[in-house]
């Protein structure tokens, strides 16, 4: 399923995805925008989704939505640990009937309602309720034997090769067999964050941040690594709202 999801906030957007994920792995998130104004070009350039998933926030605070009777196909609700999103899920040709008549007929919006109103073929979505819960540990072998590792231990984890490891904050060394997409739709997006292709890190790994040129950022973790780690220049703001979050 092709989803557009209305919503500003890059966090809540990475944490939605990953709720998805859990549900089903061909749910997959298409296109974000910030308002449901942006709609109508979004869907000229890319076509029409499945479904469009707007947050709560986003409607209360533009206060042009029409939330009542049967115009919204569902709301979808999830929960991560003390936070809670609400989502409204309606079919792409549905969305000029949530808007006042005066909004679709101005003129700089003509065309508005045409695009929204092309014939989509969309799955039935029914209204769930998503506890997100998130990794605790990781069962891994040591030796002879196996032993049962806590993720609020593990300080990153990291491709070698064409293996995952992970370290501990004690620096003990171990392979998982997970690749680094699969474990960021495990992980606690509040704890762990993966700031390039090769490392995913632990909020608490961090000890210190330097600017680098090339826009990035340099990293000192702990336990710490031999090789330089920078922060990828399209994940440095994502970064920085994570560490402020």
């Amino acid at each position: 399923m092709k989803v557009l999801v209305v919503e500003g906030e890059q966090r809540v957007i990475r944490i939605l995805e990953r709720a998805l994920k859990r549900i089903d792995h061909s749910i997959r998130i298409i296109g974000t925008i910030p308002a449901i104004f942006a709609s109508a070009h979004w869907l000229e350039q890319h076509g029409i989704p499945d479904i469009i998933l707007m947050s709560e926030q986003v409607a209360k605070e533009h206060q042009i939505i029409d939330l009542s009777n049967d115009r919204i196909n569902a709301t979808v609700i999830f929960t991560v640990q003390s936070d809670q999103f609400t989502f409204y899920a309606f079919r792409p040709g549905h969305v000029e009937r949530l808007l006042p008549a005066a909004f679709i007929s101005k003129p700089q919006e003509a065309g508005y309602a045409a695009s929204l109103t092309a014939p989509a073929q969309v799955k039935t979505v029914t209204t769930q309720a998503v506890q997100a819960t998130w990794r605790t540990r990781f069962l891994v072998k040591q030796g002879q034997k196996f032993a049962s590792i806590e993720t609020a231990a593990i300080s990153y984890f990291f491709s070698e090769g064409r293996f995952i490891f992970f370290k501990t904050f004690d620096s003990q060394k171990y392979l998982v067999e997970y690749t680094l997409e699969e474990l960021e739709s495990m992980l606690d997006p509040q704890q762990f964050f993966r700031i390039n292709r090769s490392l995913l890190i632990a909020f608490k790994s961090v000890e210190q941040i330097h600017p680098y040129f090339g826009n990035r950022l340099k990293l000192f973790l702990d336990p710490v690594m031999e090789k330089d780690i920078l922060v990828s220049r399209e994940k440095v703001n994502d970064f920085k709202m994570w560490l402020g979050q």
